[in-house]
């Protein structure tokens, strides 16, 4: 995820995708796979990578669901108690999956 306050950077790609809409495909379940567009952020920002939209503030251990299922770490699938720690796993697998993609689209 990529963090600025400057609005317009936004608004740019929104009006960007309304004027050339990003390439997509059909897959065998329906659904739709889009061409990411990246935003013209400026050079002096860095990236920033959050999710804020499950959060839970506090301390530990949890219980319940969080993260998305892609990334969901062995305790809350076994819905048992669950610390900071699966926020590694969900990064460790996010990171393998990003890395798959671009070997993928390297030898083809």
């Amino acid at each position: 995820m990529l963090a600025t306050k400057e609005s317009q950077v936004w608004d740019e790609l929104v009006q960007e995708e309304w004027d050339t809409p990003a390439p997509r495909k059909r897959t065998r379940t329906g659904s739709f796979v889009y061409e990411p567009k990246s935003p013209d952020i400026p050079e002096d920002r860095i990236p920033i990578i959050c999710d804020f939209g499950e959060a839970i503030i506090g301390d530990g251990p949890f219980t319940g669901e969080v993260m998305p299922d892609l990334y969901r770490a062995p305790e809350i699938i076994l819905y048992i108690p669950w610390t900071e720690k699966v926020d590694i796993w969900g990064m460790w697998l996010m990171v393998s999956h990003i890395k798959k993609m671009i070997y993928k689209n390297v030898r083809n």
